[in-house]
């Protein structure tokens, strides 16, 4: 389907996803993520359409402004957890956009910054150390560290590191086969440790996927095998992988609530 054939929502749909603390047995972050229909829009559109970077800052703005309202509801009534915050690459490059968002951040409350983390999104192959480390240097005012996702394996881990990047992730496609998933996570989560970095991966589907990104070194999981997208974060959960097998087995035949 062309993508003007789709009609944008008028605020795009941020979502929680819970992650899995593989060393501490804990679900107690929460990724923010798109809901499936903006994704879509902003994947039928052009790369290098105007629109689209529009598009992208519009939603990493609103992501930013869900994240820390949601969190400062929540923190004023006792609940505590992590959460990390996507911004994408393009809005960070850009000056204006640049300019509005860390000043967007400034909004942030102080007593919040300690429980979040920045997930940079979008960084072009090749990215320079000097534009990363300044890119990192901007958001460390506002949060704990800053971390990148990636959609492919590429990435210079060492620019990473160097530039003072905390954890790498790897993004997977369900819509690709699993021997090659298989092959991608254990390739790439060796990477990320080597440089100082911890590993974690977003998309995890199976008890296969789950076992290999754990034996192959990942510190944090996401994706349908550890939780379905919310529209707030849940308590905290302590609960082993077998746990997590067992309540994806339930939410996939039975349809009902996690816990």
């Amino acid at each position: 389907m062309p993508a003007d054939t789709i009609t944008p929502q008028s605020r795009p749909k941020v979502l929680f996803r819970p992650v899995f603390d593989v060393k501490h047995k804990v679900v107690s972050t929460y990724c923010c993520r798109t809901d499936a229909d903006t994704a879509r829009y902003l994947n039928l559109m052009d790369s290098f359409n105007p629109e689209r970077e529009e598009a992208v800052f519009d939603l990493d703005m609103e992501t930013l402004s869900l994240a820390v309202s949601t969190y400062n509801e929540l923190y004023a009534n006792k609940f505590r957890y992590a959460q990390t915050i996507p911004v994408h690459f393009g809005t960070l490059a850009s000056s204006r956009r640049r300019r509005e968002y860390i000043q967007a951040c400034r909004m942030i409350p102080r007593v919040l910054m300690p429980f979040l983390a920045f997930e940079l999104d979008g960084l072009p192959a090749g990215v320079p150390y000097g534009r990363l480390a300044e890119i990192v240097a901007m958001l460390r005012p506002f949060a704990r560290a800053a971390m990148v996702i990636l959609n492919d394996d590429a990435g210079d881990l060492s620019v990473y590191a160097t530039a003072g990047v905390k954890g790498v992730g790897l993004r997977l496609d369900g819509r690709e086969d699993e021997p090659h998933i298989l092959e991608r996570v254990q390739t790439f989560c060796p990477g990320p440790r080597k440089f100082g970095m911890f590993a974690y991966v977003d998309g995890v589907r199976n008890p296969v996927e789950l076992e290999a990104a754990e034996a192959a070194g990942a510190a944090y999981l996401s994706g349908p095998i550890v939780g379905e997208d919310s529209e707030v974060p849940e308590h905290m959960k302590r609960c082993t992988e077998r746990q997590l097998l067992q309540r994806s087995r339930r939410r996939r035949h039975h349809d009902t609530p996690w816990g």
